[in-house]
């Protein structure tokens, strides 16, 4: 499955399309359309506002919707290019955007077994 990983520290983002690879193989393979995506990531830290900027070139399409899973960190609310998106604790889903904005973020409550 293709994915997009960026870490700084012991704080990890994932970007990661939900859906199983075609039947030649995992999309994005090296045949066929490509994709250059570049990720920037601001404020990601307890008690902040992030802001991640996504710039995109080329023909291969990103997926109708992403899953980012935020690694030792937790969130209350997400915008992604202004329009609300749907956060559960450290994950957020969203369709493909230019900026997300995250607030309310706070450290990661570890699970208990």
């Amino acid at each position: 499955m293709p994915s997009c990983t960026a870490s700084r520290g012991n704080r990890s983002l994932f970007l990661d399309p939900p859906a199983p690879p075609g039947p030649s193989g995992p999309a994005g393979d090296g045949e066929g359309p490509t994709r250059r995506d570049v990720v920037r990531v601001e404020g990601a830290r307890p008690g902040g506002t992030a802001t991640w900027t996504w710039e995109r070139s080329g023909d291969f399409a990103p997926r109708a919707v992403m899953r980012m899973v935020l690694h030792g960190l937790g969130a209350q609310r997400a915008w992604a290019d202004g329009v609300e998106v749907a956060v559960q604790g450290s994950v957020i889903e969203c369709p493909p955007f230019s900026e997300l904005t995250v607030e309310g973020l706070r450290a990661a409550t570890p699970s208990r077994p």
